[in-house]
């Protein structure tokens, strides 16, 4: 298995669900720096891998247009399709140039959000790998001027 892949696998997921944010009730999302914790669990593999937490700071301009968001980093490879919001959260279909699909749904929280996704991988030691990431997010506070 390819471990190294994964991070940038979740990166992407969570690059790719932000602009949900954009697209929420106005009064759902406010602007600040909000810290992320994403678990993965790989289908056939006992041995969990331990989450990962990153944060990212959600301006005024970035909450009102998604494409900021989105433009750039690891998920310049994986693109965006059926794309379903509703004042509670959205839902979206991902595909990447590697092969690597999937599905996942947001619910918006007060000052956070959370994201489940359903991935599939190509490339693994028995063939196409099956994953299933949770990432919880909270607001800490402002962002850094």
């Amino acid at each position: 298995m390819q471990r190294t892949r994964f991070p940038s696998l979740v990166a992407s997921a969570l690059l790719l669900a932000a602009p949900a944010a954009s697209r929420a009730d106005k009064g759902t999302m406010r602007p600040g720096q909000y810290e992320m914790k994403t678990e993965v669990k790989v289908e056939g593999v006992d041995q969990a891998m331990p989450p990962t937490t990153s944060t990212r700071c959600y301006t005024e301009a970035d909450i009102k247009d998604s494409k900021r968001m989105t433009e750039g980093g690891p998920n310049r490879d994986c693109a965006t399709s059926d794309v379903k919001t509703t004042a509670a959260g959205m839902s979206w279909t991902m595909n990447c140039k590697n092969g690597t699909k999937g599905n996942g749904v947001m619910t918006y929280r007060t000052d956070g959000f959370e994201i489940a996704m359903d991935m599939q991988m190509p490339g693994g030691p028995g063939g196409t790998m099956k994953m299933k990431s949770r990432t919880t997010a909270h607001r800490t506070g402002d962002c850094a001027r």
